[in-house]
């Protein structure tokens, strides 16, 4: 394995305990529901949510075509969903740098709307989950029981304008 790759995988180490810290050792509460992270599929022994957090469609258009800072289109040889049928993603550097947020998670910080989505897997109910000072949104799914952490990106500020209308 090539030193750049072992490099994203301490750092990829790093930013879980950011994420397991905040996320799967803290209670963090929407509506008096708890808030857990989406744990199937397992990824590489890190629950999903994590993985689908720093990771990207695999697409052939790179990261600096849109609004990624990152010149990373060449992809690591460490990529653990690169090869999955279900989950064709690459990881992105910018994503897997956004995780620091998570440091400062609390879910009655942020503006929040509520929407019905389409998904592959039929009708969702989204919570969505407004970072203004990061340009970030997360995305929770609201169940019966419990309200399920999905996923988390930037947005530009174009897009965050448009959201805070929502």
């Amino acid at each position: 394995m090539q030193n750049r790759d072992l490099k994203l995988q301490e750092k990829i180490e790093k930013k879980y305990q950011i994420y397991q810290e905040n996320i799967v050792n803290k209670e963090n509460y929407y509506h008096d529901l708890k808030v857990i992270p989406k744990s199937e599929p397992e990824v590489d022994g890190k629950c999903g949510t994590f993985f689908h957090m720093i990771t990207k469609k695999k697409e052939p258009i790179p990261c600096d075509k849109g609004a990624c800072y990152y010149k990373c289109n060449k992809t690591y040889e460490y990529n653990p969903l690169i090869e999955s049928e279900e989950e064709k993603r690459m990881i992105c550097q910018k994503r897997l740098d956004k995780i620091n947020y998570l440091k400062d998670f609390d879910i009655s910080k942020y503006k929040s709307y509520e929407k019905i989505a389409t998904t592959p897997k039929g009708i969702k109910h989204r919570i969505i989950l407004i970072d203004e000072e990061h340009s970030y949104i997360y995305v929770l799914e609201h169940h019966k029981t419990y309200v399920l952490l999905w996923t988390g990106y930037d947005i530009p500020n174009w897009k965050m304008k448009k959201e805070l209308k929502s």
